[in-house]
């Protein structure tokens, strides 16, 4: 995949360096092995590049909170609690971003029950 082709896909992430885009594809090339996933090793590299991208975007501007989605909050006694995570460390990582979410249902697809082994 290059930079270019994960521009179409992604088209929100057209003002990010093509250098920035190819390091976190390189990263996911290694996370998905085209041995497992066949023919959706492409669009698994896609949606975890997009996922790592978008992680790093957010901690670079500062909006990495925490990745559990607000349970409640307040306004006048400033208060804010988090939904308890359901599923293991790394099904609550990769739900932290659409990508994410998209690439766990791609694991499904192609028969990786444990995230930890992709």
């Amino acid at each position: 995949m290059t930079a270019i082709e994960f521009k179409t896909r992604f088209p929100e992430f057209v003002d990010t360096t093509d250098a920035t885009i190819d390091i976190y594809i390189q990263d996911a090339e290694i996370m998905v092995t085209q041995s497992k996933w066949g023919l959706l090793f492409n669009i698994g590299v896609a949606y975890l590049s997009a996922h790592y991208l978008d992680l790093a975007l957010k901690s670079s501007t500062g909006k990495s909170g925490a990745v559990n989605q607000i349970a409640s909050k307040s306004v006048e006694g400033v208060s804010v609690s988090y939904a308890t995570p359901q599923g293991t460390i790394a099904e609550d990582y990769y739900q932290s971003t659409i990508y994410g979410q998209r690439y766990l249902s791609l694991l499904s697809q192609v028969g990786i029950g444990n995230v930890l082994s992709v």
